[in-house]
């Protein structure tokens, strides 16, 4: 596939130079299987082919790929050691994903892009998604990591999907219902990146707006997209993917109130969540999103975070 293209996704050849074959691709091979590897560092599919091929270590893989692009370092008539079993090296293509202790959003494109490249070998060899599997099965190491701790039944799924062609997204929305939340979770993407919010539950919906890393955002539904990954619902704004928050705890460490008025629903809430009460002095910021703030409406940040308690006592 040297050249081509795999649903938009560029191939390049890196192969390994004569003088390191011998270590690099030992034997020849009659590929049976597919095995998954995440790279472990933030390094691009590029780089990672140059240490590979140029290095005079036994390691050594068939393809890389990242957001970008793959890279094939070594035909698939040849060997690589890359599974740490015997049996497996001889015989399994040896697929690395890369940027997996990198950014977030980055990470999701390359395996997305992996998708694609398995599906598309799965099809060249006749074979189905029985034919792919971790390294882990191969010799206990916990790889591809962040592949493993997203749900590795998730990206079995986005390799059916490219096997089957795309479903439209649409119907794959409509028959998964929103089931209802009431929470908040913090934007969690790395320092300095940002977060996509969609207009539908999918990473094809168009952008309509984005939250900086460390954001905090009221949930007011979880919906399913049409890989059955989890997508915030935010009121009157949009989706975004639950893979890039954490949850926070929500409850109130003490009552903020605006005016005299707010003052008796301030106590009520104080008392049931038992922590202490008082009147605003304009020395809290938004960072504090588990301040529960009562009355006082011109300050959305305060008040946006303290819906949950609101909704729950009034």
């Amino acid at each position: 596939m040297n050249g081509l293209r795999v649903r938009g996704v560029p191939i390049y050849d890196f192969p390994v130079p004569s003088w390191n074959k011998g270590k690099k691709q030992t034997y020849a091979m009659t590929p049976k299987k597919i095995v998954v590897h995440n790279t472990y560092n933030k390094a691009t599919a590029k780089a990672e082919s140059s240490y590979m091929v140029g290095n005079s270590n036994w390691t050594s893989f068939h393809s890389v790929v990242d957001d970008i692009a793959i890279y094939e370092n070594v035909p698939f008539n040849r060997n690589t050691w890359h599974c740490g079993a015997t049996y497996g090296n001889r015989n399994y293509i040896g697929i690395e994903i890369a940027k997996s202790t990198g950014n977030a959003l980055e990470f999701a494109k390359a395996e997305r892009n992996a998708a694609k490249y398995v599906a598309a070998t799965l099809k060249k060899y006749g074979w189905g998604i029985d034919r792919v599997e971790t390294h882990q099965k191969q010799s206990g190491k916990y790889c591809p990591h962040k592949t493993l701790d997203l749900g590795w039944q998730r990206f079995l799924n986005m390799i059916n999907e490219e096997l089957n062609g795309q479903k439209t997204i649409i119907n794959n929305i409509l028959n998964k219902p929103e089931v209802k939340a009431n929470y908040s979770v913090q934007v969690s993407v790395g320092k300095g990146e940002t977060l996509n919010v969609r207009s539908q539950p999918s990473a094809n919906a168009k952008v309509v707006n984005a939250y900086n890393d460390g954001s905090i955002i009221y949930v007011e539904a979880v919906a399913r997209d049409e890989y059955n990954n989890a997508w915030y619902k935010i009121p009157k704004i949009g989706y975004v993917s639950a893979a890039y928050c954490k949850g926070i705890d929500n409850r109130p460490k003490i009552v903020l109130y605006y005016g005299d008025g707010d003052k008796p629903i301030a106590e009520l809430i104080a008392s049931k969540h038992k922590v202490k009460c008082y009147r605003d002095d304009g020395t809290r910021t938004k960072k504090d999103y588990n301040i529960m703030y009562v009355g006082g409406k011109q300050y959305k940040d305060r008040f946006e975070s303290a819906k949950v308690a609101v909704n729950a006592y009034l």
